[in-house]
This record gives C-alpha cells, sequence and structure tokens, in this order.
C-alpha cells in the first residue's frame, strides 16, 4: 500500500532561512576545505573518475570491502575491471589476512577503504598496508563530512578520496571527488544544462517550502509555487522530445550507473550551498 502523507521529519536535509547563519565561534573544518574538490553529480561518479584517472581497466582488480553497497561496484565494473571483495571485521576494520590471502592469488592495482558510519578507519595501518603492496589507496568518504584520525584530515591519506555532501546538506544533486594534487588531471566538467539546474533549483526550494522552513517567506514563495508545475511541463515536454533525461537518477535514490554524468559538474545552486 502506498502511503501519500508526507513524513512528519524529513528523510534528508532540508534548506532554511537558518542554513546561512554563522555558528558563532565554532568553525569545524569539513573534509572539503584543504583540497581542490571536483565537485560531480554523485559519490558513484566520482568513484569512477578516480578509476578513470588511474588507467583502471579490463586487465585490473580493485579491492572493495564486503560490506558495501551496489553503487560502489558499478563504477568498477564500468572500467572493465574486476572487483575483488575483502573481509572486514566485526569492528567493520579491514581483515588483513584475507587481504593478504588476495594479494597472493592475484595482482590489486587500487583498495577502497570505507570510513562507516563516518567513524575513521586506522589509516597508518592502511597507508603502510598498501605501501607495502604497491595499491593506490582511495578513501571513501560517503559518511564522513567531518572527521579526523590521530590529528589529520580524513580524506587526505590516500591518492583519492570520494564523498557525497548531498548526504549531510540541503542539496538536490552532490558526488565530490577530493584530489590534494589536480597538476596534471585531466577530467573537465561541463554544465548539466538549464533543465537540470532548474529543476535542481527548484526541488531544494520546495523541499524547504513543504517544511515549512522559510517564517515570513513561505506564503509569498507558496504563490510563486503555483506557477510550478506548468513550468515543468514544459521543460519536461522539451526533454523528453531530445531524449535526454533531465538530472541523474541518484537525485531520486536511483542505485544505476549512468556514464553519460561523468563530465556533468554539481549544479550551481548545489555547489554554492555547499
Amino acid at each position: 500500500m502506498v502511503c501519500d502523507h508526507q513524513a512528519a521529519v524529513p528523510i534528508n536535509p532540508v534548506i532554511s532561512s537558518r542554513s546561512f547563519r554563522t555558528g558563532g565561534d565554532v568553525n569545524p573544518i569539513s573534509i572539503l576545505d584543504g583540497h581542490s574538490p571536483l565537485f560531480v553529480t554523485s559519490g558513484r561518479i566520482a568513484l569512477a573518475i578516480a578509476l578513470s584517472e588511474l588507467d583502471i581497466n579490463e586487465r585490473d582488480c580493485v579491492l572493495l570491502p564486503a560490506y558495501r553497497c551496489t553503487s560502489m561496484v558499478a563504477p568498477v565494473t564500468w572500467t572493465g575491471a574486476r572487483p575483488v571483495f575483502y573481509k572486514i571485521n566485526e569492528d567493520l576494520s579491514p581483515d588483513y589476512e584475507d587481504l593478504e590471502k588476495i594479494l597472493s592469488e592475484r595482482k590489486v592495482r587500487c583498495l577502497l577503504a570505507t570510513h562507516y558510519f563516518g567513524f575513521p578507519q586506522n589509516m597508518n595501518k592502511l597507508v603502510e598496508f598498501c605501501k607495502r603492496h604497491d595499491l593506490t589507496l582511495i578513501e571513501d568518504c560517503a559518511h564522513v563530512l567531518f572527521g579526523s584520525f590521530e590529528g589529520t584530515q580524513l580524506g587526505t591519506f590516500g591518492e583519492f578520496a570520494i564523498c557525497s555532501p548531498w548526504k549531510y546538506l540541503p542539496i538536490y544533486d552532490g558526488g565530490a571527488l577530493l584530489v590534494p594534487n589536480r597538476d596534471g588531471f585531466r577530467r573537465k566538467l561541463k554544465s548539466g544544462g538549464i533543465h537540470f539546474e532548474l529543476k535542481a533549483a527548484i526541488n531544494i526550494l520546495e523541499q524547504g517550502l513543504r517544511y515549512d522552513r522559510f517564517g515570513l517567506f513561505n506564503r509569498l514563495l507558496r504563490v510563486t509555487f503555483l506557477f510550478k508545475d506548468s513550468i515543468w511541463k514544459g521543460i519536461k515536454k522539451l526533454t523528453s522530445s531530445s531524449g535526454e533525461s533531465v538530472s541523474p537518477s541518484s537525485t531520486s535514490g536511483g542505485r544505476e550507473f549512468e556514464p553519460e554524468w561523468l563530465d556533468i559538474r554539481m549544479s550551481h545552486i548545489s555547489r554554492w550551498i555547499a
């Protein structure tokens, strides 16, 4: 049975007039600081770009934790590489005995390490392991916005790190590839087009309006949004005639990997909010 009632508590972050207030003397450093983030539409796209920058292909194997979502696997198979799953312990740390066994049986190019639920892995141990086995380390920071290990910011230990800011911020789309040094970086991004930009802006504002987050401006915005449906129908008509999708499936919870979004940057409004 489908329920059309709005959830009392939103399952995703919702923008409000308070979103842009400062926190006084509190100024936490996020994993987006101190990098040159490449803002893309999702974390899975960020991972695919990292793998392509490493020239991962059908001759390679990529180590992934056995406890993971399918969105982590699809970018690996898109490159033609073989995903190899390593065991993790009850505390979600890598099982190094299993990793040693895997590496004794096959040649592996890189290892993806996940900071589950925002809790840091032992990065000293992981970095030492990867150096010893000549593995490229990619940090999966999809569950991380703030965090460090022994005083060093998460997302800075590997050659690349990926994150999903849409999970913490009131934005429509959002993934980021964290690159300590963009020198020689090949990927160039372009806009997703006016339809994508409009949908991002409308969705963010509509969610805030739905939960009455704009104070005195709620009534004014409701009047404006009376015309939203007719405007959006026109946009959809134009888009369907061109055969293009307005936005990636990840923005609506889909788990598909869509290579056509590899060169598309995060929407302007989402980047501005982030």
